[in-house]
């Protein structure tokens, strides 16, 4: 059984490189705008813990003079209330940034897909067009969080309360005995339960963000009727399926740690310099923070993150391309259906990896006929679909007046004239602005 998820490796590097090249400016610039709000620059570190040193040093062997108590400054309440209230409205506006982002990031998922589909890259009118799927995409994946992570943070909250101030979850009328008698190994169980169950969540919206997508734009439906379409492949394909997991995590490890290799040195050179600019402007102006420090110091870290998107947005684009052609030839292999990009024939007509002759039942005069012969050559494997039937009786189900779905590949209308209007408005305004990237040449 040939295993296409290993196959497609190779594949996905030859598509990668016929979609990125030859060089386009324009290309590559909305490449980047797509490729920024998709996360290309997450790294999944976090920042080393630097506290806890103040005071490190030799004890001393007398004991020091007892200080004197310090009068205890006088807050008047409404400051604190204000405090509150800022602290609360700054975090309050950072999620609705997040929410925001996540949204964009998830429309621009869609017209990621289209530009892989058609090998043209656009983004305000395809933007328009996939608006609905990434709202619903959206939607489905905030309401899974939400329903998994609640549950997960209030019995974590129950429990570390019940150890840390039983008497906060008394003044609520609940007993902290309930959570406090089953100990340590019931806090255990319960962290246990939770990274299972957050596991379980990232597995799904991983499946959701990788195929279901690509399902949901071939045969225009939603989140939902896209996992009943993309279910039945998954069932049959779950040893493909495994192998690709296997892979797609080793090609992450390894092409993570080229990237940051890449990455990180150009970052550590524009770090260095953005200190000593900053360095350089303190003992200009002074150290007082004042409006000229502020504002220089302000257009000195937007200068380096500007640096910085221009080192890493290439490689992001040459990683989310590799890795989403992968995806998408593992998804056509295993059902011809849902194949978005083309498929590299393996020399004998099939895109399945098997012998030419394997599933067309050649005759013993080498001709087709028989049992075997053309008839069943129609319902080769190539031309089933997930569920097990052939692509053609798939198509005879529909009503007459429904077209197929690979032809629908909008959210409610299929294309009209006016997204052509809108393709050519849009590159007039780049052309009058000014800022016009170049056409997409290829």
């Amino acid at each position: 059984m040939p295993w296409y998820a290993i196959d497609a490796i190779d594949d996905a590097i030859d598509s990668s490189r016929r979609f990125l090249f030859p060089f386009s400016l324009g290309r590559w610039l909305r490449l980047a705008v797509i490729v920024f709000f998709l996360g290309a620059l997450s790294t999944g570190g976090s920042p080393p813990n630097l506290g806890g040193f103040s005071n490190v040093g030799d004890a001393p062997t007398q004991p020091g003079p007892t200080p004197a108590p310090q009068p205890t400054p006088d807050v008047d309440p409404g400051t604190l209330t204000e405090i509150a209230l800022l602290f609360g409205g700054l975090v309050a506006v950072l999620v609705l940034l997040s929410l925001l982002f996540g949204l964009v990031g998830d429309v621009m998922r869609f017209v990621f897909l289209d530009a892989l589909r058609t090998g043209d890259v656009r983004i305000r009118s395809p933007f328009r067009r996939r608006l609905g799927k990434g709202l619903r995409l959206f939607g489905f994946k905030l309401i899974l969080n939400l329903l998994v992570g609640i549950p997960i943070f209030v019995g974590v909250a129950l429990f570390v309360l019940a150890f840390a101030a039983p008497g906060l979850l008394s003044g609520f009328g609940i007993d902290p005995g309930i959570f406090a008698g089953l100990g340590g190994a019931g806090l255990l169980a319960v962290f246990a339960l939770a990274a299972l169950l957050g596991i379980v969540v990232g597995l799904l919206v991983g499946l959701t963000d990788t195929f279901v997508t690509a399902v949901m734009l071939v045969d225009d439906v939603g989140v939902v009727e896209g996992w009943r379409r993309f279910w039945p492949t998954l069932r049959d394909e779950w040893k493909q399926y495994l192998v690709y997991l296997v892979m797609r995590a080793i090609l992450g490890i390894g092409v993570g740690i080229v990237t940051s290799i890449v990455v990180a040195i150009p970052a550590l050179v524009i770090g260095a310099v953005t200190v000593i600019v900053l360095i350089a402007i303190a003992s200009a102006f002074g150290a007082t923070l004042s409006v000229v420090t502020a504002v220089l110091g302000a257009l000195t870290v937007l200068v380096a993150l500007v640096a910085f998107l221009f080192v890493a947005l290439p490689v992001g684009i040459v990683v989310q391309t590799y890795f989403r052609m992968y995806e998408l030839m593992v998804l056509g292999r295993s059902n011809e259906a849902f194949a978005l990009v083309p498929l590299p024939d393996d020399g004998d007509g099939d895109h399945d990896g098997n012998d030419g002759d394997e599933n067309r039942g050649y005759g013993p005069d080498g001709d087709d006929g028989g049992a075997g012969g053309a008839g069943d050559a129609s319902g080769s494997s190539s031309d089933r679909t997930g569920d097990g039937r052939l692509g053609s009786d798939r198509n005879d189900d529909r009503s007459a007046d429904e077209p197929p779905s690979r032809e629908s590949t909008t959210d409610d209308t299929a294309p009209s004239d006016g997204d052509d209007a809108d393709d050519d408005a849009e590159r007039r305004d780049d052309r009058d602005s000014g800022f016009s990237f170049g056409g997409d040449v290829r």
